[in-house]
């Protein structure tokens, strides 16, 4: 939340976030499962493997498409010289 944690002076909660948290019971609701949550050492740890576990495979999936592309293109151009060798072969031989 944008203005979680930010505190006045006095050291009370910024006037937005009361006013957002004492008009909105769902508001209200969701952050306290928020602080909850982030009081939780176990659970806090839990997500931060997780977000790291899916940046991971983010890396991996965008390295492994990265690789496919730069094969494939290598295939292509053998393929492309080996038919332009093959029909030049083809003219030298009915040349002669």
């Amino acid at each position: 939340m944008k203005n979680e944690g930010k505190l006045q002076e006095d050291g009370t909660m910024d006037e937005t976030m009361r006013i957002l948290l004492e008009e909105n019971p769902i508001l209200h609701k969701a952050h306290e499962k928020y602080l909850a949550f982030t009081m939780d050492p176990e659970l806090v740890d839990a997500y931060e493997s997780r977000m790291k576990w899916k940046r991971d495979q983010e890396y991996f999936v965008d390295d492994a498409m990265k690789k496919g592309m730069a094969k494939g293109m290598l295939h292509s151009k053998r393929e492309t010289a080996k038919k332009c060798w093959t029909r030049d072969m083809t003219l030298m031989s009915s040349a002669n």
